[in-house]
C-alpha cells in the first residue's frame, strides 16, 4: 500500500543505488529520482516532498552538501527531513552531517531495514 501523503526524492548517481531504491520502496511511498543537483532542482520546485534520501558524491557538479544547503533555504523544504546516503564516511561521522542540516546518515551499503526503518522514523509512519 503506498503511503499517498508521503513523496520522496531519491538523488542518486549510482544507477545500481537508485534501481535498489525503487525496488525497497515501491508500493510504500511516492519516488521521483534525479541523477544530478541540476535535475533535482528542478523537481523541487515542480513538487512538495516529505523526505530527501541524499548521495554526497553526485558526480559533476554540486555535491549533496551544497544541494541540502539550497533544499534547506527554500521556505517550503526548512522543517524537510534530509537523509545522507553514502559510501564516504562512518557512523563516528554522524554529527558531522547532522550539523550539515542532515536529518540522519545511511552508510552505503545499507541494509533495507536501515532504509526502512530511518524513513519510517522521520515520518513518523509504520511499514
Amino acid at each position: 500500500m503506498t503511503h499517498n501523503l508521503f513523496h520522496i526524492l531519491l538523488v542518486e548517481d549510482d544507477k545500481i543505488t537508485t534501481e535498489l531504491v525503487k525496488k525497497i520502496l515501491n508500493g510504500k511511498f511516492y519516488l521521483d529520482t534525479a541523477s544530478n543537483a541540476e535535475s533535482a532542482v528542478t523537481l523541487l520546485e515542480n513538487n512538495n516532498y516529505d523526505l530527501f534520501l541524499m548521495d554526497i558524491n553526485l558526480g559533476s557538479g554540486p555535491d549533496g552538501f551544497v544541494l541540502t544547503k539550497l533544499i534547506k533555504r527554500m521556505v517550503k523544504y526548512v522543517e524537510t527531513p534530509v537523509i545522507a546516503l553514502t559510501a564516504y564516511g562512518s557512523e563516528n561521522e554522524k554529527e558531522k552531517f547532522l550539523e550539515k542540516d542532515f536529518s540522519d546518515l545511511i552508510l552505503k551499503p545499507f541494509s533495507i531495514s536501515d532504509l526502512i526503518n530511518k524513513i519510517s522514523n522521520l515520518l513518523a509512519v509504520n511499514i
